[in-house]
């Protein structure tokens, strides 16, 4: 623990560097910065390497066991290094927060095996380093519950209330139809009690349905060259049934098998009907027994699963009266279909599979049972959707550095069990280190993907949520998003009518001149608000370069006291050193302690390029500030 510049205690987070000893001179610029982030980083740092500071003391294996993250520097030289690959094994094994950063140009495609498999960030210039950095900042405030700087922007108070309550509220998933996330990051259905399974059993009865010369197998042949009405119905289930039961053992997810297994015995009563009226040709002995072997033995294959014993055990709970099933099954296969055709977020593997447990079955065998199923998917896809939806809603800043946990488990069931709500173990704390680590590039995409879905058909979800008491939950945090979005609207008003000002530390003449009238008139856009002010340095440029950095905290000071409350301000900080960067934010953070006045945008030195002259130049720079403002007018509003 220490103190920060305002005397607030804070966490501080030990950080080993992994690197090829050839490669330091690429290492200091990322150690540095990131050494020199007040906030949360040093005063622990260790190194791999040979640096003459901030030595690494005793073994590689004792330095990674005492480190909070490993920061791994990515090169052509480090990849091939068997000390590097090493530690990058030493901290998953660990469970450290691991985070590859690529330090130079390179074919990212050369990253061997287990480095491959984790989010690369990039830090190949001084802009990417502090973008670099703060992500690292942010997944470290998450991870380990560090206290972030008081008043930051960038922090989200997970334990106020109404994040709390919103995010408290999401129960856990059904125990036998569960989302998790594919390598693709997006929603799969994952198999559930695999501990429970007699697999001695079910392996008998799966050997015989897929054996060469078996049942599954010549219906597969018979039906792909056949054009009779029985191939058209029989075809596409068998082929699903036998893809799914031909999977490793226990990734077999049972309660998919039980779905499709259900149609075709449904499939084979519709094909009897017609069968004996003679509307359609009678099917050979052949094909005759191999359908009755596939129904006849799905049956015991299943209950020899704990999903299937479950579904038998609980099935007269499903029964009801035709209105409440009709009633039921109609909103649910509509929501069902929904979710299936939400392609940029779901497998289609588990579209099918989704149709298959929600979609009316004619001459339906099990109705109780088939109810049970369509609920559990209700149950489940709620968490999913819903859950997501307020966690993007109440913690979205946090977004890029988490991700959806594996086995069915998302981010907000993981972080409910955390230290932000009181019930740690340690089991828990490292499944949030590990998948904060491994955490895939698509997993905002996803969540944002999931937010979308229910906001595209929040009239549905809200019918769904009235159909069970155990749903309610779900129509009540879709209130609370819908309430959160107005007053969201009714702030983000309130922001653009504030007085914006943007203050410039010293540049050039006429680099000033050419960014504030660019950067004024897309601010003006941004605000909606014509009387933006820029607070002219153009008297600044007088003084001379080696007197400018002493000059600063006078200017500072007299710029930032003429600017009215409430003001969005946007600071540029031109300052040639990161030393004196550092000052001028100490300056003012300091400062808007004392008063408390208008909100704040810090931007480093390096996000402003040397050459402003040139008009390509100037439109990245103008595109890139407007975009952090819309952040932090977005994360203001929040």
């Amino acid at each position: 623990m220490s103190d920060d510049i305002s005397g607030n205690s804070i966490n501080k987070a030990a950080v080993f560097f992994s690197y090829s000893a050839s490669d330091e001179d690429l290492v200091m610029p990322f150690a540095r910065a990131l050494a020199s982030n007040v906030d949360v980083i040093a005063p622990k740092v260790f190194f791999s390497g040979t640096l003459d500071t901030m030595r690494m003391t005793g073994g590689v294996d004792s330095a990674i066991k005492e480190s909070d993250a490993v920061v791994l520097l990515v090169t052509p030289t480090s990849i091939n290094s068997s000390m590097v690959l090493k530690e990058a094994e030493l901290a998953i094994q660990y469970n450290k927060l691991l985070y590859p950063v690529v330090v130079t140009e390179m074919d990212v495609s050369t990253i061997p095996h287990p480095i491959n498999i984790i989010q690369m960030e990039f830090a190949r210039n001084q802009g990417e380093i502090e973008r670099t950095v703060s992500l690292l900042r942010m997944s470290l405030i998450n991870a380990l519950q560090l206290q972030p700087q008081i008043g930051s922007a960038e922090s989200v108070d997970l334990t106020s209330d109404t994040s709390l309550e919103i995010l408290k509220s999401v129960p856990d998933q059904s125990s036998f139809v569960r989302f998790g996330v594919s390598e693709n990051s997006k929603l799969s259905l994952v198999s559930t009690g695999v501990e429970e399974n007699d697999y001695d059993t079910i392996e008998v009865f799966r050997n015989e349905l897929l054996a060469r010369e078996g049942p599954l197998q010549y219906l597969l042949d018979k039906f792909r060259k056949s054009n009779i009405p029985q191939a058209e119905l029989y075809q596409p289930l068998i082929q699903r049934y036998e893809a799914e039961l031909s999977k490793e053992l226990r990734k077999v997810n049972y309660t998919v098998l039980y779905a499709i297994g259900t149609r075709i015995i449904a499939a084979r009563a519709k094909a009897q009907v017609e069968e004996t009226s003679g509307e359609w040709p009678a099917p050979g002995p052949i094909e005759a027994e191999a359908i009755d072997s596939v129904c006849s033995m799905h049956g015991p294959l299943i209950m020899a699963s704990e999903t299937g014993r479950k579904l038998v055990a609980d099935a007269h709970q499903f029964e009801t009266t035709p209105e409440i099933y009709n009633k039921e099954m109609e909103l649910i296969a509509e929501f069902g279909a929904k979710v299936a055709a939400a392609s940029e977020v779901v497998e289609a593997e588990a579209a099918e599979a989704i149709v298959d447990i929600t979609a009316p079955i004619p001459n339906d065998p099990q109705l109780a049972r088939n109810r049970g199923m369509r609920l559990m998917f209700a149950s489940s896809a709620l968490v999913v959707f819903v859950g997501g939806a307020a966690w993007v809603a109440t913690a979205s800043p946090l977004i890029g550095g988490l991700a959806a946990a594996g086995s069915g488990k998302f981010v907000w069931e993981v972080i409910k069990k955390t230290q932000h709500f009181k019930i740690v173990t340690d089991d828990l704390a490292g499944q949030l280190d590990r998948l904060t680590a491994v955490g895939g590039n698509g997993q905002p995409k996803l969540l944002e993907g999931i937010s979308q879905f229910v906001e595209d058909n929040r009239g549905l979800i809200d019918k769904i949520a009235a159909l069970r008491p155990e749903f309610e939950w779900a129509g009540k945090i879709i209130k609370t998003l819908e309430e959160k979005s107005k007053s969201e609207v009714e702030t983000a008003d309130d922001l653009s009518k504030l007085p914006t000002h943007i203050i410039f530390l010293p540049m050039k003449n006429q680099e000033l001149k050419q960014l504030s009238i660019r950067l004024t008139g897309s601010i003006e856009v941004l605000v909606n608000k014509p009387s933006t002010t820029v607070i002219d340095t153009i008297s600044m440029a007088s003084v001379q370069s080696k007197d400018i950095d002493q000059e600063i905290s006078h200017y500072l000071d007299t710029a930032y006291r003429s600017i009215p409350e409430n003001s969005f301000v946007l600071f540029l900080d031109n300052s040639r050193s990161n030393e004196q960067k550092i000052t001028n934010a100490q300056f003012f953070r300091r400062i808007r302690k004392e008063d408390g006045t208008s909100e704040l945008l810090l931007l480093g030195r390096n996000s402003i390029v040397s050459d402003l002259g040139k008009e390509r130049d100037m439109e990245r720079v103008v595109n890139r500030i407007s975009e952090l403002i819309k952040n932090q007018m977005a994360r203001l509003a929040s």
